[in-house]
């Protein structure tokens, strides 16, 4: 659940990053999927939100409730 929280504030980006892409790379049980595929694989404007997208279906949460649960009013 650490992977899929919203508020990153205090970490720095490029860990959160880290973090998420070598859980994928484990996550998939093809051999094509390693940490450099994923890095190598994704546009930079969206990393954040794909990696972040995938990581919800893994965990069986839904990223939309969850962003609108961590959203104030």
């Amino acid at each position: 659940m650490d992977l899929i929280e919203t508020d990153n504030s205090d970490r720095k980006l490029r860990d959160v990053f880290e973090e998420r892409v070598a859980f994928l790379a484990k996550v998939f049980t093809n051999p094509l999927v390693t940490t450099e595929a994923i890095w190598n694989g994704f546009n930079a404007i969206d990393f954040d939100d794909c990696t972040f997208a995938i990581i919800c279906k893994v965990a069986g949460v839904n990223p939309k409730k969850l962003q609108m649960a961590t959203t104030p009013e």
